[in-house]
């Protein structure tokens, strides 16, 4: 019997956390998406993406500059 997945999205614009509008994960396909404020522009985005499944964990890690 297979257990359910989880999917974790962390991630902060300079120092300060970036609130999560929604998470999704099937076969294949995870995505986490943010609601990035307009003000700001020019600053670091950084953060991860975790997804774990039936005892199995993969994570990736992310640094984009919010244009």
């Amino acid at each position: 019997r297979l257990r359910p997945g989880t999917t974790t999205c962390y991630a902060t614009i300079g120092g300060n956390w970036v609130r999560l509008a929604r998470r999704s994960a099937r076969i294949g396909y995870a995505e986490c998406v943010w609601r990035v404020p307009l003000h700001t522009a020019g600053k670091m985005l950084t953060g991860s993406i975790a997804v774990t499944y039936n005892g199995a964990r993969a994570r990736r890690s992310f640094s984009k500059r919010v244009r």
